[in-house]
């Protein structure tokens, strides 16, 4: 009972994950940015590299008609729209669906300028997660319903919104429903070269496992002792 109770302890210390935070600005110390103005612009669902400064990014969209560096007008519904003066973003272009950037190396921070048609019958709510090397879930963030966007009637308007993890996991970011659009994607790899840190329960496990022998060790003196 004691040994069932010492193994579950240390299974769940060892599965907390790195510590995130979601970000209303750009607080990255450095970063890479991407402004989707060089590329041509086009209706696509990819893929389309969207990369910088040598870092690989790769756009891919579950919507064939999504917009990639666009420059024209984009209808957000009450928040405006963009266009125009907004040279080069790229949009889902549908109620629903999944726009993914994943990055050829993790990183540890990712964001962007965003804004979305809020949501209505026939519009789901905007969704933002970040996804670790096997596609697993990180980290998400309903904007419609946990940062909400508000420009009204606003013309190439939108708030930061973004990811912080406490080390290098983070291979792709995700953008999902609501016409959802981003600019201005940022990401930083600030804790890329830190060495990874051992889990907080990892001196726990070494002194259980510690412990374990020195009770054999104590049950087989004691059995020996009983024989004789």
């Amino acid at each position: 009972m004691r040994l069932a109770i010492t193994i579950a302890a240390v299974a769940a210390a060892l599965s907390v994950s790195a510590s995130a935070a979601t970000l209303l600005s750009n607080t990255f110390a450095d970063f890479e940015i991407q402004r989707f103005n060089t590329q041509p612009s086009e209706f696509t669902g990819g893929p389309r590299e969207a990369g910088v400064d040598g870092d690989s990014v790769i756009f891919t969209s579950t919507n064939s008609s999504s917009v990639f560096a666009y420059e024209f007008a984009y209808s957000l519904n009450t928040n405006g729209a963009w266009g125009g003066g907004r040279r080069g973003f790229v949009g889902l272009n549908a109620p629903f669906g999944t726009v993914t950037f994943t990055f050829d190396r993790p990183v540890s921070g990712v964001g962007g300028l965003f804004n979305y048609a809020p949501p209505f019958t026939s519009n789901g709510e905007a969704i933002i997660r970040v996804l670790g090397e096997q596609g697993g879930v990180l980290e998400t963030w309903n904007l419609s319903l946990d940062a909400p966007i508000e420009t009204p009637d606003g013309i190439d308007r939108g708030a930061f919104r973004g990811f912080e993890r406490s080390r290098a996991d983070i291979y792709a970011l995700e953008i999902s429903n609501a016409f959802i659009v981003v600019d201005n994607l940022v990401w930083s790899r600030d804790n890329a070269d830190a060495p990874v840190p051992i889990p907080a329960a990892g001196w726990l496990f070494g002194l259980i496992l510690s412990g374990l022998g020195f009770l054999r060790r104590q049950r087989s003196l004691t059995g020996l002792n009983q024989v004789h």
